[in-house]
């Protein structure tokens, strides 16, 4: 993302959770990886 030049800050996180205890961001946009996994899968929704 950050290559594209978008003009916009990107910030990985590694987990819902560890984006959660973060306070004070306002998200435009949120983006996860699944890598081959399926939003469908078992415990992934």
């Amino acid at each position: 993302m950050e290559d594209h030049e978008l003009g916009m800050a990107v910030e990985a996180k590694g987990s819902i959770d560890e984006w959660r205890v973060k306070e004070g961001m306002i998200l435009a946009a949120i983006l996860f990886n699944l890598g081959g996994r399926k939003v469908t899968d078992h415990g992934i929704a």
